[in-house]
């Protein structure tokens, strides 16, 4: 049985292409998730820790290239997958704001009681880049601010945990009750890059030539684009 990990951006995606891969080539497989960075007890970097492993991965580029490092996963079967975006969301129902441009972004983040982002790629590039740089003198917007682990952001703004939530597209996509209001501002938009690679103690390298070739076909591609990321 092959033994996948993935971070949140690419679980839509995986969760329906692996069953057409596994009945197309008679293959079983269990599938995990966990956040590509971070310290919660079910991030990936914390499942590697505690002595987990896996026969493929898939994560934050970054992530991934650090764990190569480590001699986790090999480098050499490294493909980048798709590209993602972070996306914005609101509770359906509730108020909403206006995003389209950096001015009106900005307004949106000051006149929002609350804030949540996730504790993992998109959640790092706000936190430590978008924020700061947008309001290096106010620490209001970093006080109302929660970092979410181990669930998605868009199951706290249902609750009406936060009023206002960033994650990648792609996870929010599949969370029913929500109003994602769209991308943020062109001028501080960042795509992020997932890739996969095998564990370097994996016995499954033909399995996974197998699946690198089975998302080249058209009806994959388009199932894996429809949930919110870009096949590259």
């Amino acid at each position: 049985m092959l033994k996948i990990i993935t971070s949140g951006a690419l679980a839509a995606a995986l969760e329906k292409i692996l069953p057409i891969f596994s009945k197309e080539y008679d293959i079983s497989y269990s599938l995990s998730y966990g956040s590509s960075f971070g310290e919660a007890h079910d991030s990936i970097p914390s499942r590697i820790k505690n002595g987990e492993s896996f026969d493929f991965y898939f994560l934050a580029e970054g992530a991934l290239l650090k764990h190569a490092k480590d001699g986790i996963v090999d480098i050499n079967s490294k493909v980048n997958l798709v590209s993602s975006n972070i996306g914005v969301a609101v509770k359906d129902g509730g108020r909403s704001f206006k995003i389209d441009t950096l001015s009106s972004f900005k307004q949106a983040l000051i006149d929002a009681n609350s804030i949540a982002y996730a504790a993992s790629a998109s959640g790092i590039y706000l936190s430590e880049t978008v924020f700061p740089s947008l309001f290096p003198q106010n620490h209001s917007i970093r006080a109302k601010s929660t970092k979410i682990l181990s669930e998605r952001v868009g199951n706290v703004l249902v609750r009406g945990e936060a009023e206002i939530g960033f994650q990648q597209l792609s996870e929010l996509m599949p969370i029913k009750g929500l109003s994602i209001i769209g991308k943020l501002p062109i001028e501080i938009r960042k795509s992020f890059i997932f890739s996969c690679a095998i564990g370097n103690n994996t016995l499954h390298i033909k399995e996974y030539d197998q699946f690198l070739g089975f998302i080249k076909q058209e009806q994959i591609v388009k199932i894996i684009n429809n949930t919110g990321v870009e096949i590259l």
